[in-house]
């Protein structure tokens, strides 16, 4: 039996677990006297309480291997068929081996992602009662399980994040209800979490989906200012500027993004398709031959200045330097 335990501990944490707690553990049990010990009535007696003890922490580690191994094989197969009650079931199979947080981090994950892709998907004359019923079911149990996830983790940053993207999913028909609560949680993690800008930059999005712009503006100065060159942060702030028609202080954005980011062509790329919308279209030529000459087996790229080009006329606005403005909030 002792031989047996050791060989058993052995694997288990060579495949399982690299705890040392258990390899110190095992290592012990091969200088448990095999008779009485001085210090002891019985030395039998202490070898079975140690058995007892490996025993029980071959089952924990063997139920937590296979919980793991079914959680790995629901996501699998959820990403194959895309069953939500199947996946939940599986789920809920391996929590019952071995509880676990990450159980209900994907389950929420899932009915998050099926609530935003049957949002997106439904037209907005069909959004009717049948569609609202069955989005706030998908939100309600991404509620439900990135609460408990919160129960089990405390004090985890992201488990607020997960529960104040819901909320602000929950937001889309109760906006006076889920606004405050996701504001909330967010502002948790933050505070459990204040120098991760990601958490910074949701705050910023969903004050400014409450229509609170200074504060969006000043989240994302704050979280520009933990990373420079944070482009997220810089793409957010372009989105706004967008939508609000500044098209001028979205380039400059883009400007200081590129500054940030020399190296980055998307950025490149988006700055010159904005170059293009306001006229400026040398600065626009210059930024599109740039990226020809780093990519030039990228047909596309030539295709689309040259059409763009012989659409443009001679006496249009030639360079930002006087058009461009800074933002101005």
């Amino acid at each position: 039996l002792q031989l047996l335990l050791l060989v058993v501990g052995t694997i288990m944490i060579i495949f399982v677990t690299n705890n040392f707690f258990f390899l110190i553990y095992y290592v012990a049990l091969i200088y448990l006297p095999a008779h009485n010990h001085t210090n002891l009535k019985t030395g039998t007696v202490h070898k079975f309480i140690v058995y007892a003890l490996l025993v029980i922490a071959f089952i924990l580690l063997s139920t937590k291997f296979f919980s793991i191994n079914a959680i790995n094989k629901s996501v699998f197969q959820y990403k194959q068929d895309a069953d939500i009650n199947k996946f939940v079931s599986s789920m809920n199979f391996a929590n019952r081996l071995y509880p676990s947080s990450l159980v209900n981090i994907l389950k929420s994950q899932a009915y998050l992602q099926l609530a935003t892709d049957l949002y997106i998907k439904t037209d907005k004359d069909k959004r009717d009662a049948n569609f609202m019923t069955k989005f706030r079911d998908y939100v309600n149990m991404a509620i439900v399980e990135s609460s408990i996830n919160i129960d089990k983790t405390k004090n985890e940053p992201s488990a607020y994040v997960l529960r104040a993207s819901a909320y602000e999913m929950s937001a889309i028909y109760d906006p006076n209800t889920y606004y405050p609560l996701a504001q909330s949680d967010y502002k948790k993690a933050i505070q459990l979490d204040p120098n991760n800008p990601d958490i910074i930059l949701s705050l910023s999005k969903l004050e400014y989906a409450k229509g609170a712009r200074e504060e969006s503006a000043n989240l994302i100065d704050r979280s520009l200012n933990l990373k420079p060159n944070y482009i997220q942060a810089y793409y957010t702030l372009a989105d706004i500027l967008e939508g609000e028609n500044q098209r001028e202080k979205k380039a400059y954005v883009l400007q200081e993004a590129l500054k940030a980011n020399p190296q980055n062509q998307n950025i490149v790329y988006y700055l010159a398709q904005e170059y293009y919308k306001l006229g400026l279209y040398d600065d626009y030529q210059k930024l599109m031959s740039d990226l020809i000459t780093l990519n030039p087996n990228l047909k596309v790229l030539k295709d689309q200045l040259d059409k763009n080009m012989k659409s443009i006329s001679t006496n249009s606005a030639s360079s930002t330097e006087n058009t461009v403005k800074k933002i101005i909030r």
